[in-house]
């Protein structure tokens, strides 16, 4: 039975002090299949109405333990680039709980080659500061937010 069903994320960590943001998906999505430029931070939740930077040239790296070229926890190293522009927005990355997120169903593939499932502009998805992240540190996932098919829901 061929694997039909797309990856959802569980949910995302922004670390800027780190120039990290680890993307946590319900199933391994290959790391070679990292797009950047299907990643979007933005100040509110439509890009319109405030700053916000697509990436350009930030990168997937392999944190997996086993020579495994998929992982459920996609971690994207920011890209100098990418990094000082980020930095050089002047709301945009200084308070790592207010930055939203946007992926495009191109940002990867699980290993049966599906598209991920996006999140779309204008729909309320909270990334949690790594201070939050940092507190949970015994949890397997840190959740920024839960998606029904859909719709998400911001995780208080």
């Amino acid at each position: 039975v061929a694997d039909t069903t797309v990856p959802n994320l569980d949910g995302y960590t922004l670390d800027i002090e780190a120039r990290t943001l680890t993307l946590h998906f319900n199933e391994p999505v290959l790391i070679a299949s990292f797009n950047a430029s299907c990643i979007q931070l933005q100040e509110d939740l439509k890009s319109t109405d405030g700053q916000f930077h697509r990436l350009v040239d930030s990168y997937a790296v392999d944190t997996s333990l086993h020579d495994s070229s998929a992982v459920a926890d996609l971690v994207i190293a920011f890209s100098d680039y990418d990094y000082d522009t980020i930095n050089g927005l002047s709301r945009l990355a200084k308070v790592e709980s207010a930055v939203r997120m946007t992926m495009d169903s191109c940002a990867a593939l699980d290993v049966a080659g599906n598209k991920v499932d996006p999140i779309i502009d204008n729909k309320k998805f909270a990334i949690p500061s790594s201070n939050d992240a940092r507190a949970h540190l015994k949890m397997t996932k840190v959740r920024g937010h839960l998606r029904t098919p859909g719709e998400g829901a911001a995780v208080d």
